[in-house]
Order: structure tokens, then sequence, then C-alpha cells
């Protein structure tokens, strides 16, 4: 599902506002170093007059799994193109009413 990929991809701009409409009021996420944030938690690191982060990861093995009809499973892995440090990755995305909110997400360094 195209639309979910552009989600996905979207975030890694840390655009204050897309975060803000795109995220679950109930969204958190367990980091790479292993620290847990809320949606609160990213919207204050990324700060509302911050401009676009240019994209540093690269994206493979992208794929989507339907839970339910409202609810998909992404898991995908990225590569820093600055530190070629790569990492596993998970999303859960849901629909509320017409919207897709991201609820959850993962991310696992791989050694």
């Amino acid at each position: 599902m195209m639309q979910i990929y552009d989600l996905e991809m979207r975030l890694q701009n840390y655009v204050y506002d897309e975060f803000d409409q795109m995220m679950d009021e109930d969204f958190i996420e367990f980091g790479t170093i292993g620290t847990q944030y809320t949606k609160q938690n990213q919207l204050s690191a990324i700060g509302k007059e911050s401009p676009p982060t240019e994209r540093f990861l690269r994206v493979e093995d992208y794929e989507e799994r339907f839970v339910d009809k409202s609810v998909i499973l992404v898991t995908y892995k990225t590569t820093n193109i600055l530190t070629k440090q790569q990492a596993l990755r998970s999303s859960i995305w849901r629909k509320k009413e017409k919207d897709w909110k991201l609820f959850f997400h993962q991310g696992t360094l791989i050694k």
C-alpha cells in the first residue's frame, strides 16, 4: 500500500506539523538506543520551528502486512548513508476515521 510507504518516508523529514498530524495520540516508540518515546517526546525534540531534515536513511526490504482491515504492520531495514549503521524497523499504523495514524514504532540496531 503506497500510502503507508509515503507516510513512513515523510516521517524521515522530521517536520513538526507532519509528525503531529500522522502520529496517534497514544503513539509509543522503542528507539534504537533503548529509549522509549511518546508523541509528546518526539514533538518536543523536533520543535515547531525546525526546518525539514534531509533524508539520510536508505530503506530496503520494505513490507506491509494487514493485521486487520484497519491495522497495518510495516517492517523494513534502514542504512544510515552517513554512518553506514543499519537497523531493523517496524511500525504499526491504524486507521482512524479516514486517516492512517502511526501507533507504534521500533528500531533495532544491526550489529
